[in-house]
């Protein structure tokens, strides 16, 4: 299977949990996004006193997905761009500055994106979370989901078109936060979601 993933700081693994208990009358946000968007969100994870983090950007259209990656606490200069579409399950894998202008393709793995891909396959896996309540992030009213299975805790915040605008997981000393700094609403455009003129897409196992 070929590598490409969204960013192992921005990936969340899916727990297989029991389902957690639900207040009567509990009223969840829907579990997937409604709308297009656009997002820049923060990144850490921490692990006994270290951590690192950084920024993406996101761009959502209907089932296509654009990743980046704005900024890192740990440097360098990476700034691969990830285009996926989820109803193929293929993913391209680009570097804008890259002097030979090649692209890779492959398949998108089992990977879950909190704030592209919405909380729906968490609760296939873990069931319905609890709702604790309401807060507000990057300007946006949203619902506090949680699924907890002994020291494994995921708390997500989710507004009522699907987006998820802060998903946290805590596993014993490890801790990891995403939390949307600007999300913009609307269509995007189509240029976001193509590979750049000039470039050339190879199959991942050629």
């Amino acid at each position: 299977m070929f590598p490409i993933r969204l960013a192992r700081l921005a990936v969340f693994a899916l727990i297989a949990a029991a389902p957690a208990a639900a207040a009567p009358g509990d009223e969840l946000p829907p579990r997937a996004p409604l709308v297009d968007y656009a997002m820049v969100f923060e990144f850490s994870r921490a692990e006994a006193g270290h951590s690192e983090g950084g920024r993406r950007g996101i761009a959502i259209s209907g089932t296509l997905v654009r990743d980046e990656l704005l900024g890192s606490s740990a440097g360098g200069d990476d700034r691969k761009v990830y285009i996926g579409d989820k109803a193929t399950g293929q993913v391209v894998e680009f570097d804008p500055a890259d002097p030979a202008r090649k692209a890779r393709r492959g398949p998108m793995g089992d990977v879950l994106l909190p704030m592209a891909d919405g909380y729906d396959r968490v609760v296939q896996l873990a069931g319905r979370p609890r709702a604790l309540g309401h807060d507000k992030v990057a300007g946006r009213d949203c619902t506090v989901l949680r699924w907890q299975l002994g020291e494994d805790r995921q708390d997500w915040c989710v507004d009522a078109q699907g987006i998820v605008l802060r998903a946290e997981r805590k596993v014993g000393l490890i801790e990891t936060r995403m939390e949307a700094l600007e999300v913009k609403v609307g269509p995007q455009s189509d240029a976001l979601f193509q590979v750049p003129e000039g470039f050339t897409v190879e199959d991942a196992d050629q």
